[in-house]
């Protein structure tokens, strides 16, 4: 259901052109894609996952993330928008 969501994100934001950080768009999403519409609910109010946010959030500066999309591949390799570039971290 993981991808499912994933693109279901992605399209409501590229193509719909939605709010994506709203937690409506998201339970939304979550419950459209066939996930509990409580426990969904649950995690968005919730603060279990604030430490991994924040841990991405200081990777991404530590690495340079400054556009979307940007992907990084066995923690070495980094595709931003069209460029590729070697991180190793």
């Amino acid at each position: 259901k993981d991808k499912v969501l994933i693109e279901a994100i992605m399209d409501a934001y590229f193509v719909k052109q939605e709010l994506i950080d709203a937690h409506s768009v998201l339970l939304r999403l979550a419950v459209a894609c066939g996930l509990d519409e409580e426990e969904s609910a649950l995690v968005l109010r919730g603060q279990d996952y604030l430490l991994d946010v924040s841990n991405d959030k200081h990777l991404a500066a530590r690495i340079g993330v400054n556009q979307v999309p940007f992907f990084v591949f066995n923690n070495k390799y980094v595709l931003a928008g069209n460029i590729v570039r070697y991180v190793g971290y």
